[in-house]
Order: structure tokens, then sequence, then C-alpha cells
């Protein structure tokens, strides 16, 4: 016949049986993302409920009682679970106590000021869920996002993207220049795509030398020069221009000369249309008086060759 238990012993029992139970019920939320609660086991996400409950006030810190049923953490947080409880840990850039209240996935991280903050030379990835190595200019990655210069890329390491260069001090990647007189911070903005040009008070412009032709740099030929281009030819007032069309001056025989319609001025600097220019006013004048004169003379040379005095 069994022998009835003591009050001592049922009361011991009952105190094991509830020690046990919450052993694996306890739940402390401290603070992280996604707001969906998910389970982290063998580095896989799963749904888990928490501990029973009615009202907030059965959940833990940073926990609330959701349809009167189980404990979830709030949005902002998310679960990690262990052998003996769960519990929620911060992401970087939530706020935390101590460092234990931190964990990223895959890296360390320590609570700073308040803050879960990632490891020196490591920075979160874009939403914030790991830490991942800090790579500069001319560091071995192995993923962009490691590369943490503005508009840099991971090639095996990290360099600027196309259509930047790398900036004379070596941390910075700035965007070239595709045409003459676009913004510029240095000189390899403009050189990369555009030929004898230079950075000059902010924006890209054509070398000593050199003239702007449309998009383009080209050496400066004056009249009478040699030349492969009519692009080369300049005069003193057709230099830069964002034409590449021949207008005043073109390159006639592989000298440059002045186009149709216009005639050199007198220092030969220039090349002016000739109802413009004053000297072919007066050049036409001196040529209409010749014709004149030759009518005047005509007569006189005639009757000298071909009338008899009488």
């Amino acid at each position: 016949m069994t022998r009835p238990r003591s009050t001592e012993s049922i009361i011991i029992i009952t105190i094991i049986n509830v020690i046990f139970a919450r052993s694996f019920n306890a739940v402390v939320c401290v603070s992280m993302q996604p707001a969906s609660l998910t389970e982290r086991n063998l580095g896989e996400q799963k749904p888990k409920t928490l501990a029973a409950c009615h009202y907030d006030s059965d959940c833990v810190e940073n926990a609330y009682c959701l349809s009167q049923e189980t404990c979830q953490c709030k949005e902002g947080y998310f679960v990690d679970r262990n052998r003996t409880h769960a519990q929620c840990l911060a992401s970087i850039g939530q706020i935390c106590q101590v460092t234990d209240n931190c964990h990223i996935e895959g890296s360390p991280s320590y609570c700073v000021t308040g803050i879960c903050t990632c490891p020196f030379q490591h920075h979160p990835n874009e939403n914030g869920t790991r830490c991942i190595r800090s790579s500069i200019l001319g560091d071995e990655c192995t993923v962009d996002e490691e590369c943490v210069t503005m508009n840099s890329k991971c090639y095996d390491v990290c360099r600027c993207r196309v259509d930047h260069v790398i900036s004379g001090d070596q941390k910075r990647c700035l965007k070239v220049a595709n045409t003459v007189g676009e913004p510029c911070d240095e000189d390899s903005q403009c050189q990369e795509y555009v030929s004898h040009s230079e950075c000059r008070e902010g924006s890209c412009a054509c070398e000593t030398n050199y003239h702007q032709r449309g998009p383009v740099c080209m050496k400066s030929v004056e009249l009478s020069g040699s030349c492969t281009s009519h692009q080369q030819c300049v005069t003193r007032t057709h230099k830069d221009s964002n034409s590449s069309e021949v207008t005043s001056v073109d390159c006639v025989d592989g000298i440059c000369t002045c186009a149709n319609n216009y005639m050199t001025t007198e220092d030969s600097l220039d090349c002016v249309r000739y109802s413009e220019n004053g000297a072919s006013t007066i050049n036409f004048a001196t040529q209409l008086l010749f014709i004149l004169s030759i009518f005047q003379i005509l007569p006189a040379l005639f009757r000298e060759r071909f009338c008899f005095k009488t």
C-alpha cells in the first residue's frame, strides 16, 4: 500500500515543477528587427511564439501580449532562442544597455553609448542586419557593400566605378567630364575623355595653345599655318566655339585660310565678310575707279592707234 505524500513533499515537488516549467518559457526581449518575430535556429529563421499571456504586463520588457494569447517582441525586435530561454537581441542602431543585448549574424557587435554598433573597421549592411568589413580604395574585397568610398565598386579590390576617376589624394572617386565646360575638381576628370584639357576655375577648359571645337579641344593654328582640319584653324574672332562647322576660316590644301566669301583683314589675324570689312568697301571703290579710268583711257588709245590726222 502506497504511503500518502507529506505536505512538505508536495510543496517541494510543486516548486520544482514551477521552476522547471519557467525555465523553458522565460523570455527576455532587448531590441532588434525585423518587425515579425523569428527564431534563429541553425542559420534559419522560423516564426516562434513566446510565453502565454493575458495582458501586456505578463510579458517581459519590450514585449506585448498578442491577442491575449502569447507574448511577442515589439516591432523592431526579433527572437534569438537558446537552450533555456528565448530573447530579442538588438540590431545595429538599436538601443541597448550592455553588449550582451546586441547580436549581429556572422559578426560581433558592441553596445556603445547605448547603441548597438559594429566593431572597428566594419559597418552595417543596408538593412542593418549584418556587420561587414569596411574597405577603402585599393583594399581587397569580396562584395560591393564592403567598399565604403562613394562611387566605388568591388573588382577583387575596391576601385572607382565606370565614369569616375580616383582623386589625387587616393581617397575619393570623382565623376569624369564628357565635354569641355563640365564641372570638375581636378585635371584628371577632364583628361579622361577630353584630350588636351584641364580643370580651370571649377570647369573643364582647353589647355594653352588649344581651343574648343564642339565638345573637344583642338590645336590652335593661325592663318597661313599648316593644318590637317578646318577645326584647327583659328582667328581673332573665331577661336573657342561650340560649332565644328566651317565658318569664317578653313583648311585649304593644308593651310589655314579665310573661307569662301571671307577676306583677310589688314593685320592678317582675322577673316571677315566682304560686306563687313571697311577695307573691302575701299577696295571695291578702288576697283570701280580703276574700271572707270580704263574707260577714260581707252578712247584716247583707240584714237591714237586707229585714227589718222587730217
